[in-house]
């Protein structure tokens, strides 16, 4: 995953957090025994399904997990700037500062191992 998507899902994760906080300040000025089922059975999954911590379930593979599991690798930053590297026929290099991938170092180090 590219760091600008890996970004994105982080920023969903958290607009997803402010949109349950404020159904949750809204139910919570009526009916509190209605509140309370909320609190505890949706809100609750969808919180933890987040990984808010605060709740336990079943499961254990949060949206959290997901963005940590697709954070991109510094094998696809740039050494020189860490911004994303871009490919094309050529080979990597960085749109950012202009760096370009030595494909004979990384062949030397394939044919090491």
């Amino acid at each position: 995953m590219n760091k600008q998507d890996h970004d994105r899902l982080k920023e969903i994760r958290e607009e997803m957090l402010h949109l349950v906080d404020e159904a949750k300040r809204i139910i919570s000025n009526d009916d509190k025994s209605v509140y309370e089922r909320a609190r505890v059975y949706w809100v609750g999954n969808i919180l933890h399904a987040l990984d808010d911590g605060n709740y336990i379930t079943k499961y254990d593979y949060t949206m959290q997990n997901t963005i940590d599991d697709l954070e991109p690798s510094d094998d696809d930053l740039c050494p020189m700037c860490k911004e994303e590297l871009a490919d094309d026929e050529e080979g990597a290099y960085c749109p950012e500062c202009g760096y370009e991938v030595d494909e004979e170092i990384d062949s030397n180090e394939d044919e090491d191992e």
